[in-house]
């Protein structure tokens, strides 16, 4: 029997009533039950699960919005779906603020990870493919399944304000919970073949600009260029990102997986080995130092 056979077997060998009563027990001990609390937060529940390989329950998840994380030495990931929490704006210059909202919004629980991006340049036009994302862009998932080298586990986040009636998103998190294990979506094969294939700059103008840069390397003019072409493929079929994703993850050693999926005409897939920065806390290793194995405080 194939890998991918085994691993579509575990979907169905969870046991969902143990799953409920498992959640049931951790909203029955939350202090949301018992007290008062601050309005808003984020509520979450996480439990440990069976062995289950994330990309692949993301494969089977009907859900429009999808995103994923790999660690470059694939001690980590995770793979979630629907809306928990989004932080997203045209304007960068709020975004500590909306920072320090998040904060207080997670102040009970550090292990709550929003996964997205800022533009690099903010003032410079962005193309329309990147509409979606705007000038920044955060994503909390409503479920999760997070991989901790061998440890597995199940989490649930939930925006809950003061007017939030939380008896009836209780049910709705148990009532929802069995169908995110039961694969009843048919199997659908994906192939990357493009039909059509345009390059800008082309190969001719792509060659001038490299030796246009070399040039200006012999001449003292440039230390550093970066330069990058945009190729528009027309598919044969529409794409699946989670089948792409994994095909990603074969030849990427080393190498930062993630997946952004907003609706079926909003994806964002890469493997990059990049990384500037490393950040616990209030401690920063920037890449420099990452390198030669020094720490920095942030501050």
């Amino acid at each position: 029997m194939g890998k991918e056979a085994v691993q579509n077997r575990a979907f169905y060998l969870l046991n969902h009533t143990e799953l409920q009563e498992q959640i049931k027990d951790q909203l029955s001990a939350s202090e949301l039950s018992a007290k008062p609390v601050t309005y808003p937060r984020i509520l979450r529940i996480k439990i440990e699960i069976d062995t289950i390989h994330p990309l692949s329950w993301l494969g089977i998840q009907k859900s429009d919005y999808k995103i994923y994380w790999q660690s470059r030495d694939k001690s980590f990931e995770i793979a979630g779906v629907g809306k928990g929490y989004l932080l997203t704006g045209a304007n960068q210059e709020e975004i500590d603020t909306q920072f320090h909202k998040v904060h207080r919004l997670m102040a009970d629980n550090d292990r709550i990870h929003f996964l997205g991006g800022i533009r690099f340049d903010p003032l410079s036009p962005s193309s329309g493919e990147w509409h979606n994302f705007s000038s920044y862009y955060f994503f909390l998932p409503r479920f999760e399944i997070r991989r901790e080298n061998n440890n597995h586990f199940l989490a649930y986040n939930l925006f809950l304000s003061k007017k939030d009636d939380l008896r009836r998103l209780k049910n709705e998190l148990l009532n929802t919970l069995p169908s995110l294990f039961v694969n009843d979506r048919e199997a659908k094969t994906f192939s990357p073949k493009y039909i059509t294939r345009h390059d800008n700059p082309n190969r001719q103008d792509w060659v001038r600009n490299v030796h246009s840069a070399l040039n200006a390397f012999g001449a003292g003019l440039l230390k550093k260029v970066v330069l990058a072409r945009m190729t528009t493929f027309t598919l044969q079929q529409p794409v699946d990102a989670v089948r792409l994703m994994q095909m990603l993850e074969q030849p990427g050693p080393n190498t930062f997986l993630f997946l952004f999926q907003f609706g079926q005409q909003s994806i964002f897939p890469d493997s990059s080995p990049e990384r500037l920065y490393n950040r616990k806390r209030c401690e920063l290793m920037p890449l420099k130092f990452l390198q030669k194995n020094r720490k920095a405080n942030f501050r």
